[in-house]
């Protein structure tokens, strides 16, 4: 009796091992702490790519239970694109690894769900999430960029310290200063963690390489970079902090003084009116001071003070130095003409449709001693225009 007990015992313990391990086997812990449990299983092959588009039910609930979300109770799939930050990571992360008809728990920890601020009211500080996904459907997308590591044997490195290498060397010339550009981008940590790219950001960088900015920030190398590149051409960088965010973090996604992977495609080159000085013999001055000279007549309506205007137009300090060009972008703009500089206002309501100018604007004419603060405009600076009137909005 006491043998069969053992031997029952035994093979309790046996199928509860067994039980486990087969447990086990439906469970992924990855390198980031996410928990991704499998309640029911998905169709093989169906798994998303960063880039596409997936719709999901969910319910979310706090470690204790607390549901605080849930898609279900709206009756409304929730749908977003994968890999483009716009879920907490733990999210972007976690769906590659589902299968359409599946139902996935998965449990997030505080880094990559809201950190250390949480999501006031309901989620507190360093709350890990968990959730409840069924994957409903994908819908194929553009596949995001992918991170290459480098072939150091053609890399080459500027007097700055910026390091790169050709991936695809394009045709024609190089890029010029005094050229826009229109530039995809990517960026990746060192270890190859896509931070942020142009499909995500809503679009490419495009104008003067001296001003290109992503976000707020004016990084240095993109002032050097496409001056190396030739329309078509695709460039891998290892960009040093000094030239990028130097000691600053980028939010969560980017340690202070981080190394960052870039790549940089030259999808094209638009040309921008060359800066000349004004011909005396054709220039006319108004009452208010403004000095206007026809480059090219027009013919149709002259707008009023009150319309909206389409313009194509490139702006310079009066020694030359471009701050400012649509042009470069290779976009018009349009505005109020009442919203504008007061040489703005004056110089265009002397313009027909198709025209283009070219305005010298005093200061009181302009920004006086108040310019936008990063627009390169030093106070009390007078400024040059060629703009086009390309058209008076309806």
């Amino acid at each position: 009796m006491t043998h069969q007990l053992r031997g029952s015992l035994l093979w309790i313990v046996a199928l509860s091992l067994g039980v486990a391990q087969a447990a086990d086997q439906e469970t992924q812990v990855t390198a980031t702490g996410l928990k991704i449990e499998e309640l029911k299983a998905g169709q093989a092959g169906t798994e998303p790519r960063p880039g596409d588009k997936v719709q999901v039910h969910y319910v979310g609930r706090l470690l204790d239970g607390k549901q605080f979300d849930a898609s279900t109770d709206r009756g409304v799939p929730f749908e977003f694109e994968l890999g483009l930050g716009q879920v907490i990571a733990g999210w972007d992360e976690s769906l590659p690894k589902m299968q359409v008809g599946g139902k996935y728990r998965v449990t997030i920890p505080p880094a990559m769900a809201y950190g250390a601020e949480g999501s006031p009211p309901v989620i507190g500080p360093n709350a890990t999430l968990t959730f409840e996904i069924e994957l409903l459907k994908v819908t194929k997308g553009e596949p995001l960029p992918t991170f290459r590591p480098a072939d150091p044997a053609r890399q080459k490195t500027t007097a700055s310290g910026l390091r790169y290498q050709m991936l695809a060397d394009g045709q024609g010339d190089v890029a010029r200063a005094d050229q826009g550009v229109v530039l995809k981008w990517a960026f990746w940590t060192t270890e190859g963690k896509l931070v942020a790219c142009s499909r995500a950001a809503g679009g490419p960088l495009a104008g003067l390489p001296g001003k290109l900015s992503l976000g707020r920030s004016q990084l240095k190398f993109l002032a050097e970079a496409p001056l190396l590149m030739k329309p078509g051409g695709c460039c891998r960088l290892e960009v040093p902090p000094a030239l990028a965010w130097g000691d600053r973090a980028l939010g969560g996604m980017l340690p202070a003084g981080s190394t960052t992977v870039w790549q940089l495609d030259l999808v094209k080159i638009n040309e921008v009116p060359r800066f000349v000085a004004g011909d005396p013999a054709k220039t006319k001055t108004t009452a208010s001071g403004l000095a206007y000279e026809v480059v090219r007549g027009g013919q149709g309506r002259q707008p009023k003070a009150d319309d909206v205007v389409t313009v194509h137009y490139t702006g310079w300090l009066s020694n030359g130095t471009s701050f400012d060009s649509s042009h470069a972008r290779g976009e018009t703009t349009s505005f109020p003409l009442d919203r504008v500089i007061a040489g703005w206002t004056e110089g265009l309501q002397l313009m027909a449709e198709g025209a283009v100018y070219r305005f010298t604007i005093p200061a009181r004419l302009a920004y006086g001693n108040n310019a936008p603060q990063g627009s390169g405009i030093p106070a009390g600076a007078t400024l040059v225009f060629v703009v086009e009137l390309v058209r008076i909005e309806p």
